[in-house]
């Protein structure tokens, strides 16, 4: 039997599509399939895919009508490994990514992530990950520190939890939906190692990353709607102060105070919130003297 089957959603992927394939046959284990899901690119995508003289890569075209957790979920129903893999096509795996990841499921683990550059047109940025065994806490009170792209996960644990969830009110968080489902029935094991590496587009403008709140929040208020006050306060705290993060780091830090002030009220142990705002006032200071 096949161990992994690696699900590729693609829309209009032509320029990266090509390099993302090359990275999953380039794996030192080589017990896969590749299983892309194209949503009728307007593109080359699917020519580029079937230049590919490698009967283990199969194409399907599906309209996902612009949920791409439905396109991931047809992957799914498609696929014949043991473990799934995810890889969106426009980032990539390192060599070993398998081969490192099947060691971690021969120790019992079923939910395996790795930790990942993100590379910034042609700048490697320091990568996101915890080490070792996390458990939903660790996703709740850290942030959603998993990266889609590094993430394998057993079929049967998917097929348990009917795969991912296509509400359109989630979509852009519904991998922050399933971990947190996953995680509510056993941990996990990040690998501490730089596995893979995501493409970050042009695409982290303010709207977009408001846009990324409110289906993360979203996502939250199903997920903690039965728990008690102090830990939603806790979780929505550190949600607000990671979107905060987002807008202090493309300089709108009106718009990032508010958020840190938000988180404040929340979680009034988050002590950073503090130095953040008095660090905001100041670039605005500075910004206004030029």
């Amino acid at each position: 039997m096949i161990k992994f089957s690696v699900v590729m959603p693609t829309f209009n992927q032509a320029n990266f599509i090509e390099k993302a394939i090359l990275s999953i046959l380039s794996q030192t284990e080589r017990s896969f399939e590749l299983i892309v899901v194209n949503n009728y690119s307007s593109d080359n995508t699917y020519e580029i895919v079937n230049s590919f003289d490698d009967n283990r890569i199969k194409i399907f075209n599906f309209n996902n009508n612009g949920i791409i957790a439905a396109s991931r979920n047809l992957g799914i129903l498609k696929s014949n490994g043991s473990f799934i893999a995810f890889l969106d096509s426009d980032d990539i795996w390192y060599p070993t990514k398998l081969e490192e990841c099947l060691k971690i499921i021969n120790k019992g683990y079923n939910f395996i992530s790795h930790k990942v550059h993100f590379k910034d047109k042609n700048k490697l940025i320091t990568g996101i990950g915890i080490k070792n065994d996390f458990n939903l806490d660790s996703l709740l009170f850290k942030g959603n520190f998993i990266a889609t792209s590094s993430v394998i996960v057993s079929k049967v644990l998917l097929n348990k939890l009917n795969g991912f969830n296509t509400r359109k009110e989630i979509v852009n968080s519904e991998d922050f939906d399933l971990w947190l489902r996953i995680l509510s029935l056993e941990n996990g094991f990040m690998i501490p190692l730089f596995l893979g590496e995501n493409v970050i587009h042009d695409l982290n403008a303010s709207n977009d990353i408001e846009k990324s709140y409110v289906s993360a929040k979203n996502v939250l208020d199903l997920f903690l709607k039965n728990e008690n006050i102090y830990k939603k306060k806790k979780s929505f705290g550190f949600l607000l102060y990671s979107f905060g993060m987002a807008h202090f780091k493309i300089n709108r830090y009106k718009v990032a105070i508010n958020y840190f002030i938000k988180s404040f009220e929340n979680n009034p142990f988050l002590i950073r919130c503090y130095i953040l705002i008095i660090l905001s006032y100041f670039r605005i200071f500075f910004k206004m003297l030029k």
